[in-house]
């Protein structure tokens, strides 16, 4: 009587999860709120097609605690060290 779904997979079905087609890949056009753990600069124009951006002024200056509205690939690499966090 205590009979599972996974009792009657296939026993490489679960190696399967593991295959690149199977990870969803986060959508980096998405707007997500984000908490920032430590002092950040942004460019909000990174990875827009406006070629390369090095400028100064065009970096936004974060303080710790704050709480922002983003796209996911403005804050992807801050989110992988640890700098911000995405609120849900």
């Amino acid at each position: 009587m205590q009979r599972a779904v996974t009792d009657h997979l296939p026993k490489n079905a679960w190696k399967r999860l593991d295959e690149p087609s199977m990870i969803d890949r986060p959508d980096l056009d998405t707007y997500v709120f984000c908490r920032v753990l430590e002092p950040i600069q942004i460019d909000n124009f990174k990875d827009l097609d406006m070629g390369d951006n090095d400028f100064e002024e065009d970096l936004q200056h974060v303080k710790t605690g704050s709480t922002m509205f983003l796209r996911y690939a403005i804050i992807q690499d801050l989110l992988l060290e640890g700098k911000v966090s995405i609120l849900i």
